[in-house]
């Protein structure tokens, strides 16, 4: 489910009464009467446009996520680069709100948190102008996750700070390598550990008639003797031809 389906899915399941507003609103979302949406901390307004001449103010409240809850999502979009790389690009980081909920977060709020105020609704739990901005905020986040995020507490800006100060942390406190006087040039061209100790894997090799390599030219500045694939052809049909070998497990060649 992306997150404007998400998104929409809170008001779900709410009952068919709930279920006739929902569609009303969309209605009037689509029909151009929603103008003037502001998206803040915990807040989203918007001017909807009812039976009278002059639109009237909506407002819903969302919950924002707690401090510690925060802490946690900044730890995922940190240390998993494809959620940082997404929130970059403006993209939804799916997967995140999954492993946030597995951690305790839920980054959509739940139907009862929200509180929605219209200036005609009297006692309507949930109007129609209430789903009719809730629709908007659903198109917004087709766009990208930051009006999500904005709602659930923290701005774009905030949020790539947060990001970028884990990072240097992280990298401040990983560990410097070992000395220059510690290692040894033997492990550059030997194994460290007895080979027979890895376990490989039996696996049928498919036989293909396959074409040669394909030579797209010599690089820039080459100034080899020889041609790129003739200099380095044998090498990779030996190396494929040995891969064979040690996926069937029959012993390698004595040179």
């Amino acid at each position: 489910m992306t997150w404007p389906e998400r998104w929409r899915a809170v008001l779900g399941d709410g009952g068919h009464e709930l279920e006739r507003r929902v569609r009303q609103g969309v209605a009037t979302y689509r029909s151009g009467r929603v103008s003037d949406v502001r998206l803040d901390i915990g807040r989203v307004s918007a001017r909807v446009q009812g039976s009278r001449a002059t639109p009237f103010l909506v407002e819903i409240g969302i919950p924002t996520l707690t401090r510690e809850e925060w802490e946690i999502v900044l730890d995922l979009l940190a240390s998993t680069v494809r959620y940082s790389a997404r929130l970059l690009a403006g993209q939804h980081p799916e997967g995140l709100e999954e492993e946030a909920e597995a951690a305790g977060v839920r980054l959509f709020p739940r139907r009862d948190e929200i509180s929605v105020a219209a200036g005609h609704s009297g006692e309507d739990p949930f109007p129609v102008a209430g789903a009719a901005v809730w629709e908007a905020v659903g198109v917004r986040l087709d766009s990208g996750p930051f009006p999500l995020l904005q709602l659930r507490g923290r701005g774009r800006d905030r949020i790539l700070r947060d990001i970028a100060r884990r990072r240097r942390s992280s990298d401040d406190t990983a560990a410097a390598g070992v000395p220059v006087e510690q290692v040894s040039p033997r492990g550059w061209t030997q194994p460290s550990a007895s080979l027979d100790s890895i376990s490989i894997p039996r696996v049928t090799v498919p036989r293909l008639s396959v074409p040669g390599l394909r030579v797209l030219g010599e690089p820039d500045g080459w100034a080899g003797a020889l041609s790129p694939a003739d200099l380095f052809g044998p090498l990779v049909t030996d190396g494929a031809d040995a891969a064979v070998d040690l996926l069937e497990g029959r012993p390698a060649e004595e040179e």
